[in-house]
């Protein structure tokens, strides 16, 4: 089933706002708003389709390929002001045109053995698993300012792998295979350590 549509930018929009504020807030940090954080330091190796940028002061990862890109970062609040330390949220970034699907709804968890210790649901917001979505039209943000997952065109498919502060061990973690223009895929395996460290942000953390 092919269904093409505009996702809402709102969940996008809300996540500008939020690194916006913690940029200055990076700029405030010499003034001593620091605290301890719960983080997972996701971390993932490059391979031929996606190159990787870790980005460890806001505890994220992007991964970008030629036709999708797969941002993860710590979920929003409620209020959708205040990022939540230790939680986990995705958005793959779909390109203009790019015909996308996960073809099912489980992400494996894994030791550091390669033993899958269970298998969690991944939650789609604003899109259904199994459903091929078409990467929109929708323009980048043109400003050089904001983070590069905002620079680029196309579809947003925001998910939930972990609502609540993951707190356990180092782990790996598999997404669902996919659809890509037909092909099947998946995304590199994303590394999970888990640790508590001092952070400067202001305002949401």
């Amino acid at each position: 089933m092919l269904k093409q549509k505009l996702p809402p930018a709102l969940a996008s929009g809300e996540r500008l706002l939020v690194w916006s504020a913690l940029l200055i807030g990076l700029a405030g940090c010499a003034s001593g708003t620091c605290s301890d954080q719960q983080l997972l330091q996701p971390s993932a190796s490059p391979t031929a389709v996606f190159s990787v940028d870790r980005q460890s002061e806001y505890d994220a990862l992007f991964l970008e390929g030629g036709a999708i890109a797969l941002w993860l970062e710590p979920c929003l609040g409620s209020d959708t002001r205040r990022l939540l330390p230790g939680t986990l949220c995705g958005t793959v970034i779909v390109s203009p045109g790019t015909r996308f699907a996960f073809l099912d709804a489980l992400v494996q968890v894994r030791d550091g053995a390669g033993a899958t210790l269970r298998s969690i649901a991944l939650r789609p917001k604003a899109f259904k698993v199994g459903v091929t979505e078409v990467g929109s039209s929708e323009p980048g943000q043109a400003s050089w300012l904001v983070n590069r997952p905002y620079r680029l065109p196309g579809s947003r498919l925001p998910f939930v792998v972990f609502d609540e502060p993951y707190e356990a061990g180092p782990v790996e973690l598999r997404l669902p295979q996919m659809a890509v223009n037909s092909v099947t895929t998946a995304f590199p395996p994303i590394t999970l350590r888990p640790a508590v460290a001092k952070r400067c942000y202001r305002g949401p953390w």
